[in-house]
């Protein structure tokens, strides 16, 4: 919350990440969610606009984050205490990290249904800030949110290397043990906490999800130019693709101390493939650990963004609570990003591929 002297006092709802890969999957086949990915369609009772205007399918996402959120409403005060600040007027503002991003999404996203609908003139523009957030909703749960203009609502910080956000992207159903040994290194909550893992179960993982993200990237450029060659279907029939997509405005930290920010899907989607490619040189054990590492980078960013979240009003003011970081401008077209005074390229701006 903010001094009440701010002209837009806010109020933050914060979640949690969770460090059990039994959070990260529907808790039994009648819970819904689909093997391998975990995917279900959303109850159009919570979210009515997450849907196909044409068809009227309703999106897809990941059905333990979907269950997590459903709990929080029913078994937690989090409803009493929007309404509340809703009522005062304040900026509300939905945040997490890790997983915990995941389910303030889905947060920001219901809010954005069912209270700034019916919202005073005076009510502020509400926002969802995550930090190393897992990617939480198909296609259609993407264009969804575009559709009704929201994607401006919704930033997730990202550091290129950081391996959560492509967790989805793999089978979860066939990684479980997997992916737990990944949240196992990252819980500072458990004995084996580690920034670095040296478990061969890790770098295995982290060639699982290379593999998973080349095929979901390269299909989906294809499809993108147009490409009617019969490898497209070909591939689908022998390896089922993750249905996740990047949903709403990424802003990666690079290297360089530029913040770029990108609000295209498809540009988004072949980022998480290029960042995660290893350098000529580098071991698969070393790049693991440099992606389990990447995930803990994020604390001075939380603190600059979230001192001055209540007073963002246009997403380019977020340069000036980022000391020392340079904004870019919003990529377009093949990848590239465009800055103020000139086009530069992926390389050019920091990001290492």
């Amino acid at each position: 919350a903010h001094h009440a002297s701010h002209p837009y006092p806010c109020a933050a709802f914060v979640f949690p990440p969770t460090w059990s890969a039994a959070a990260w999957m529907p808790s039994s086949p009648d819970a819904g969610g689909r093997a391998p990915f975990g995917d279900a369609e959303v109850d159009p009772a919570l979210f009515p606009s997450l849907r196909s205007v044409g068809s009227g399918v309703p999106a897809r996402a990941s059905a333990a984050f979907v269950a997590a959120f459903s709990g929080l409403l029913d078994g937690s005060p989090l409803q009493t205490e929007v309404s509340k600040a809703v009522a005062e007027e304040k900026r509300v503002v939905f945040t997490g990290h890790s997983s915990g991003g995941s389910i303030a999404t889905l947060a920001a996203i219901w809010f954005l249904e069912n209270c700034t609908r019916r919202g005073s003139v005076n009510q502020a523009q509400p926002f969802c800030v995550t930090f190393g957030a897992p990617l939480v909703g198909d296609n259609v749960f993407n264009h969804a949110v575009r559709r009704e203009g929201w994607s401006q609502c919704i930033l997730h910080f990202i550091m290129p290397l950081d391996i959560i956000p492509r967790i989805p992207l793999a089978p979860l159903s066939s990684s479980r043990e997997q992916i737990q040994s990944v949240l196992d290194w990252l819980s500072p909550h458990s004995p084996n906490f580690s920034p670095v893992g040296n478990s061969l179960v890790i770098p295995e993982f982290y060639e699982t999800l290379l593999r998973s993200t080349l095929s979901i990237a390269s299909y989906e450029a294809c499809s993108f130019m147009g490409c009617t060659s019969s490898i497209l279907g070909t591939l689908t029939s022998f390896i089922e693709l993750s249905p996740y997509r990047p949903c709403g405005t990424y802003l990666f930290l690079t290297s360089t101390d530029q913040l770029i920010i990108l609000t295209n899907s498809d540009a988004v989607l072949q980022l998480l493939f290029y960042c995660l490619q290893l350098d000529p040189q580098q071991q698969l054990l070393d790049a693991a650990a440099r992606s389990l590492s990447a995930h803990w980078e994020y604390e001075s960013i939380k603190q600059s963004v979230m001192q001055e979240i209540g007073c963002v009003d246009y997403l380019r003011a977020i340069s000036s609570s980022l000391p020392g970081r340079q904004m870019n401008g919003t990529a377009i077209g093949g990848l590239e990003l465009v800055s103020n005074d000139s086009s530069s390229s992926i390389n050019n701006c920091g990001l290492p591929l």
